[in-house]
């Protein structure tokens, strides 16, 4: 049970940010510039949630 938990988490991790990039794709239609933008505001939040976070402090610590 345990296992299937954890596979749907990960399914429903990638599927987030499958819409997050999906979001800053949009921004195509208006300009390249602004879908890089978008792209690396949400690589940084990403990043940040992964990373950064403070349950993964606490978690590490």
């Amino acid at each position: 049970m345990a296992g299937t938990n954890s596979l749907a988490g990960d399914d429903f991790n990638r599927g987030i940010r499958a819409y997050y990039f999906g979001l800053a794709a949009s921004g195509w239609l208006f300009s390249p510039l602004l879908l890089a933008v978008l792209a690396l505001l949400i690589l940084l939040v990403l990043y940040r949630r992964a990373y950064r976070s403070a349950v993964l402090d606490s978690l590490c610590h």
